[in-house]
C-alpha cells in the first residue's frame, strides 16, 4: 500500500478533532498541493515550512512531526527511520512566522494602482511596481534598466515600462543620474524614496527595509494566488525577513518560461486591469468590419477601450484596363487587439459567434494568450516598411521554432527582432521570423537580414 493511502486510512479511522488528525490532515494537504508522489527530505522540510507559514508555533510543529514519524514507521515496519532523523536538524532553524503584516501590506496595493494614493513621484511608483512584478530584480538591474533591456513577458511590467517616453534617445527607463553618481549611492536613494513612499501609504514593515520587504509583498499576493511554496522560492531572489523559513526549501527543479508564467499569474493577481496585445480568429464568413460594428451596436463599457490591429499592404491590379489600387490584409482572418486583460472574457462573451480568442495552450480552460509587448511592438513597426514581395501568413509551427537559434537583430528592417530565425537555403540572406500569439501557432514572414546584422544570444 502506497503511503499516503496508508495515512488516509489512518486519518479516516481517527477521532474528529484530534492532534493526530489535525497532524495528517496537514501531512497529507501539503503533500497534495505542492503535487509530492514520494517522500523525501525535500517533503518533509516544506511540510514544516508550510505549517510556520500557516502559523503555527515550533511546538506543534514538533508534535505534528512525531505523529507522523510514528505512523510512517507503522507503514515501512519500523525498518527505515533514518529519513526523519535527517529532518530533526531542521527544528533548530525553524522560526515562527507572523505573515499578518505582509498580508495587511498587500492590501494597501489596490491605491497605488487606481491613483487613491495621491501620489506624487510617479517615477518611485514605477520603480516599485516593477520591483514587485518582479521578484528577482534588484536595485541595479533597476538602475541599468534600459528600454531595449526591459522584460517583455508580462504586461504589467510592460505597462510600468511603457508608461515612460522613450523618444529624443532616452536611453533608461528610470532616470537616476546614471553615469554622474555610483550604482550604491544611487540604491541607497532608491531605498530611501521607497521606503518613505510606501511609510505614507500605510505600509509598515517591522523588520526594517529594504528590496526584500517588498519581496515580502510579493509572497503574500503569492500565497493568495495559490502559487505553492516550492514554485514562490523558485521565483525569489533574496528571502524576506518575514519568510526566512523559505530559505528552508531545497532547490526545486523549474524552467525559466514557468517561472515567467508564475510572474504573470501573481501580478494578474495584484494587477488584473493591465492592458496586453492578443489575436482573434474570425471565424468563416466574417469580416472586421462585423466585428466593430456588432460591438458598435452593443455598446460593451470597454467599447471605447479596445484598440484594433488589423495590417493591410498596398496591392495595385489591372481591371477593366484601368489601374486600381487595392488596401489587402497580410492575414484576412486574424485581428490583433489591445485591452485590458481582465475584459477579454466578457469580450468574447459578446462576439464569441463571430470570433474566437488563441489561449496559452490547447486546453480550453488555458488562459488567452497574451502576445509578448516587444515583439508585438517589433512587428508593428516592421510590417509597415514590408515590400510587395513580403507574405506574412498564419503558421501552426510546433516544435519547429526550437530549430533555429535565439538571436537578436541590431540592424536594418527587421532591427530589435529577437527570437529564433531560420535560414532559408536556397536563398542566402533571406530569413523566415514569427510572432508568436499562443501555443505552437504563429505569424510568419520573411525578410532579408545580412549576417552582420544577427547577434546571438545563445
Amino acid at each position: 500500500m502506497e503511503l499516503n493511502e496508508f495515512v488516509e486510512q489512518i486519518l479516516l479511522s481517527s477521532p474528529a478533532k484530534s492532534v493526530k488528525r489535525y497532524a495528517l490532515s496537514s501531512f497529507l494537504s501539503t503533500l497534495g498541493n505542492e503535487n509530492i508522489s514520494e517522500l523525501d527530505e525535500g517533503a518533509l522540510r516544506l511540510w514544516l515550512v508550510k505549517m510556520t507559514i500557516d502559523g503555527k508555533k515550533i511546538s506543534t510543529c514538533k508534535r505534528y512531526f512525531s505523529i507522523v514519524q510514528s505512523v510512517y514507521q507503522n507503514w515501512c515496519g519500523n525498518k527505515d527511520l533514518s529519513l526523519f532523523r535527517q529532518v530533526l536538524p531542521v527544528f533548530d532553524c525553524l522560526k515562527e512566522v507572523d505573515t499578518l503584516q505582509s498580508f495587511r501590506n498587500a492590501e494597501y496595493l489596490k491605491q497605488f494602482l487606481d491613483g487613491s494614493g495621491r501620489i506624487v513621484d510617479k517615477q518611485t511608483l514605477g520603480i516599485f511596481l516593477y520591483l514587485l512584478y518582479n521578484p528577482r530584480a534588484t536595485l541595479l538591474d533597476v538602475i541599468s534598466l534600459t528600454f531595449d533591456s526591459a522584460p517583455t513577458f508580462c504586461p504589467q511590467i510592460s505597462e510600468v515600462v511603457n508608461s515612460y517616453d522613450s523618444s529624443h534617445g532616452r536611453k533608461y527607463v528610470f532616470q537616476l543620474n546614471q553615469g554622474k553618481a555610483r550604482p550604491n549611492e544611487i540604491s541607497k536613494q532608491i531605498l530611501k524614496k521607497l521606503r518613505i513612499l510606501l511609510s505614507l501609504s500605510g505600509m509598515c514593515f517591522e523588520l526594517g527595509f529594504s528590496r526584500a520587504s517588498i519581496t515580502s509583498v510579493w509572497v503574500a499576493a503569492a500565497l493568495k494566488s495559490g502559487i505553492s511554496l516550492r514554485q514562490i522560492r523558485a521565483c525569489i531572489g533574496v528571502v524576506p525577513g518575514e519568510y526566512s523559513v523559505l530559505s528552508l526549501i531545497k532547490d526545486y527543479d523549474i524552467e525559466e518560461f514557468e517561472i515567467e508564467d508564475l510572474l504573470c499569474r501573481v501580478a494578474d493577481t495584484i494587477n488584473s486591469s493591465a492592458r496586453g496585445w492578443f489575436a482573434m480568429k474570425l471565424r468563416p464568413g466574417v469580416k472586421v468590419d462585423d466585428i466593430k460594428e456588432y460591438l458598435d451596436a452593443t455598446r460593451p463599457e470597454y467599447l471605447s477601450e479596445i484598440e484594433f490591429f488589423y495590417p493591410k499592404h498596398t496591392v495595385i491590379h489591372q481591371k477593366n484596363g484601368k489601374r486600381v489600387v487595392d488596401e489587402q490584409p497580410y492575414m484576412p482572418n486574424v485581428l490583433f487587439f489591445n485591452i485590458e486583460k481582465n475584459k477579454v472574457k466578457s469580450l468574447f462573451a459578446n462576439i464569441g459567434n463571430l470570433a474566437w480568442c488563441f489561449r496559452s495552450s490547447n486546453s480550453p480552460d488555458s488562459d488567452y494568450a497574451v502576445i509578448l509587448q516587444r515583439q508585438m511592438a517589433t512587428f508593428q513597426r516592421c510590417i509597415g516598411q514590408f515590400t510587395p514581395d513580403v507574405k506574412v501568413e498564419l503558421s501552426d509551427l510546433g516544435t519547429k521554432l526550437a530549430c533555429g537559434r535565439k538571436v537578436r537583430v541590431v540592424g536594418g528592417i527587421m532591427q530589435g527582432y529577437e527570437g529564433e530565425i531560420i535560414d532559408v537555403e536556397d536563398d542566402p540572406g533571406k530569413r523566415v521570423f514569427f510572432l508568436s500569439i499562443s501555443a505552437g501557432m504563429t505569424v510568419s514572414w520573411k525578410a532579408y537580414v545580412e549576417d552582420v546584422f544577427i547577434q546571438v544570444l545563445d
